[in-house]
This record gives C-alpha cells, structure tokens and sequence, in this order.
C-alpha cells in the first residue's frame, strides 16, 4: 500500500489551514452559499467520524469534479449527478432540502456537532489554497468497500479512511 503523498508536508498544510481559517468574515453570494452548503453535506455524508485531512480530501475532490465540468460544473451538480453519491438517493429529500437551505434538521447533539464541524471543512476547502491532493484525484472509496471501477486508475493513497483516485 503507497502511503499518501501530501502536496505540502503534513505541518505546513495543518499551518496553512489554520492560517486561512482565520479570514472567513467575507460574505459568500448565494450561489456560493448553495456550493457551500450542497459540499458541507457531501463532506457530512461521504466522511463523517473521519479525520479532518479525511473529510478535506472528500471535499477536495468533489471540488476537483466541479472544476473539471465533467460532472456538472457547480458544487451542486456534483453532488447530485445520478450514482454519484449514495447518501443522495438514501436520505429523505425533506433533510437533503433542510441542509441545502442552511438548516440543521438533526436533534442530535453530536450529529450537530459532526455536520457543523463538515460546514468548516467545506469552508476551509473553499476559501484556502492549501491541497491534500492533486488537482486530477476525481475519486475516492471507503476502505470497507472494493469498487469495481478503480481497475485502471492511479491509487493516491489513503486519507483517513477513504483511498484517493486519478487517472
């Protein structure tokens, strides 16, 4: 197994974050707000209980996809283009519309901790330039799985615990 090859050291990429969290007092425009909230709950269902490199890898990628246009072009499109993401076709569509609106509709005190925490992470994500993957990984899979579709695309590494694809 290849261990994971940060494009920063590990500190300087912890340092980088932590510096760049630091500036989020610029309002986003709604469209932006809708990306944000479409990549929290993609980081919140794809990585929840995962490392904060973990869950940044996640959202690194669905970003990779909406730069790419491949799948959509917007945050949003990525999440949702069909058989992208199981938690879209498992999840009530009342709290996936909850989510997207800005609201938190779980009771749960630690489920509301763990999405606020992924709401950080996609702003971390969206706003720093600080990468724990290349531009080109466009997939990933939870260890417990063994997708079929990885023949023939370039393992990154693992992050947490989900391994990272290019081509």
């Amino acid at each position: 197994m290849k261990i994971v090859k940060y494009r920063l050291p590990k500190l300087l990429l912890i340092l980088c974050i932590v510096f760049y969290a630091k500036q989020f007092g610029v309002a986003l425009q709604d469209h932006q707000q809708q990306d944000l909230n479409c990549l929290a709950a993609n980081v919140f269902f794809e990585s929840r209980g995962d490392t904060l490199l973990g869950q940044r890898a996640v959202a690194e990628v669905t970003l990779n996809r909406s730069i790419s246009k491949t799948y959509g072009g917007s945050i949003c499109k990525v999440v949702f283009a069909k058989g992208q993401f199981s938690w879209t076709k498992q999840r009530k569509w009342k709290e996936i519309q909850s989510l997207l609106n800005g609201s938190i509709p779980f009771k749960n005190p630690q489920t509301i901790a763990e999405y606020q925490q992924a709401g950080k992470v996609a702003v971390i994500a969206l706003k720093t330039p600080c990468r724990v993957l290349p531009d080109t990984a466009m997939w990933f899979h939870a260890e417990s799985a063994r997708p079929d579709w990885v023949q023939g695309l370039k393992l990154e590494g693992k992050i947490g615990s989900h391994y990272f694809y290019s081509k």
